[in-house]
This record gives structure tokens, C-alpha cells and sequence, in this order.
């Protein structure tokens, strides 16, 4: 199965071999596990980045949201979508996610909504890095008990922040009620550190209809790995990694059919020196 992947998509056994145990290691079930690694693989081409970065990064996704709510081809849809609003890459995410998804889905933040935040960041220019561990330091701050950000949400809503992204709230809808209920110093001297209020500031305010257009565009992100998938694999690259893949198919084929009689041989010649 996975010699019948290689060939599809143009890489190397060297390439998918190391993949599939870095999926089996984060859990992929081994009954599904060529099914994960096309969809890995066509984010990967369309990505334009390796295997092993595709695998990583779609993981981290399921891992966190769990594969009963997020499956590895809508985590890849969401992505590009994030890719498409920000300027990001599907690589940068790949690597970076992990850092404020545990959080997020802990309290309950749809993959979607952060997505989005951090399309909305890196269009600002912010790196990729820079703005997940900014939105993970925001949540932490915002589902805190105790904190000035914490107390002032429960006085406006009588609720907490997890509870009110239970109800069908956004991140960023919450610190927009929060951002306009005070003048603009007093909401920056809520966060506890500059990372939280960066994360904050850029997806409030005047930037607050860029990250519900985001949000919304990763909510309808059905297809966007199939599309990026067939951009990236109509060109001379692919087609080449495609045959040159297919060609070392047949030279294995060859190999395993001749190992046995090359083992036999060896072993005359050594019997043979021995005499």
C-alpha cells in the first residue's frame, strides 16, 4: 500500500517509510493509517513541504481536538484556509501549531477560531510563532480565575470565558465586548503580558471584521486541500518526482525478485572460499 502511495504521489520509500511511523507514533490507527497519509501527502505537495512536516503538523490537529471531531482532511482544509487569509505558510503552521492548540481545545476554542486568529495576525505581519504563542498566552490569561481579564469578562457576561465559548462565543467576540465596554489603555492593562495583549489588540478592533471574515472562510474551508492539491500537481515537478517514484518502484520490484538468488549465491562463493 504504501509502494501504491509513493508512486501516486512522487515520493520516496525513504521519504514515506519514516511518515507512516511518525503517524503510527501519534496515534494514527494502523487500519487507517494509508488513508492519513494521502491526505498528508496531497498537503504536503500542495503545502510545498516535506512528508514528515505534512504529518506533524495534521496530528497535532487531530491529536488535540480528538479524530471523533476533526478528521485529517478538515484539519488540512482549515489550514490552507489559514494559509489563503494570512501570511503564513502551511509549513510555519505545521510547526507552530502545537504550541496553543493543547490550550485551545482544553477550553473549548474551535481549530477554526484559532485558525483564523492567526491569519488575521500574520496578515499584520506577525510570524507565524509569534502569534500562536501569543493567542495560547491570551487564553491562558482569559480562562485564568482570578485574572483582571478573567474578572472583568464575568462582570460584563456572568459568565467565564470557557463558558461563554461553550455557548457559541468566539475568542475574539469576547475581547471585542471586553475592548469596547473601556477606553483603549484600560483594555491593554488587563493582560498580564505583552504576548497576551499583542494577540489581543490584533484580532479587536479595527481588526476584528478581518478575523470573522477569516473565521468564516475557515468554517466553509471544504476543499482547499484538494485544491491546492491539484494546483501543485500540475507541475513539471510533481510529474517528475511522479515518474522518478515510479521508476524506483520497478528497480525494488526488480530487487526483491533478485535477493534471493543473490543470497544464494553469495553463499556458494562463501562455501566454495571455505574449501
Amino acid at each position: 500500500d504504501l509502494r501504491d502511495m509513493s508512486k501516486e504521489f512522487g515520493f520516496a520509500t525513504s521519504e514515506t517509510i519514516p511518515a507512516l511511523y511518525q503517524a503510527i507514533s501519534a496515534g494514527v490507527p494502523t487500519e487507517n493509517v494509508i488513508e492519513f497519509m494521502s491526505t498528508a501527502a496531497k498537503a504536503a505537495i500542495g503545502g510545498a513541504t516535506d512528508l514528515e512536516t505534512a504529518v506533524d503538523g495534521i496530528t497535532s490537529v487531530v491529536n488535540a481536538y480528538g479524530s471523533e471531531n476533526i478528521s485529517a482532511a478538515e484539519a488540512a482544509d482549515i489550514m490552507f484556509s489559514a494559509v489563503k487569509d494570512g501570511k503564513t505558510t502551511f509549513e510555519e503552521l505545521a510547526g507552530t501549531l502545537s504550541t496553543a492548540l493543547p490550550h485551545a481545545s482544553a477550553i473549548g476554542v474551535e481549530f477554526a477560531d484559532v485558525a483564523a486568529s492567526i491569519a488575521e495576525m500574520t496578515s499584520q505581519g506577525v510570524k507565524t510563532s509569534v502569534a500562536a504563542a501569543g493567542i495560547r498566552q491570551l487564553f491562558t490569561e482569559a480562562s485564568k480565575t482570578g485574572t483582571d481579564l478573567d474578572e472583568v469578562i464575568r462582570d460584563l457576561t456572568g459568565k467565564s470565558f470557557a463558558e461563554l465559548i461553550k455557548d457559541g462565543e468566539t475568542s475574539a467576540g469576547i475581547l471585542q465586548l471586553v475592548r469596547d465596554s473601556m477606553p483603549d489603555q484600560e483594555f491593554r492593562d488587563l493582560f498580564g503580558s505583552v504576548e497576551a495583549a499583542g494577540a489581543a489588540l490584533q484580532i479587536t478592533g479595527n481588526q476584528f471584521d478581518g478575523f470573522e471574515e477569516s473565521l468564516a472562510n475557515a468554517e466553509e474551508s471544504a476543499g482547499n486541500l484538494d485544491a491546492a492539491f491539484v494546483t501543485m500537481s500540475d507541475t513539471a515537478k510533481f510529474k517528475l518526482d511522479q515518474s522518478l517514484a515510479q521508476l524506483r518502484d520497478i528497480m525494488l520490484g526488480v530487487g526483491i525478485k533478485l535477493l534471493p538468488l543473490f543470497v544464494k549465491g553469495i553463499g556458494l562463493v562463501e562455501g566454495a572460499m571455505m574449501r
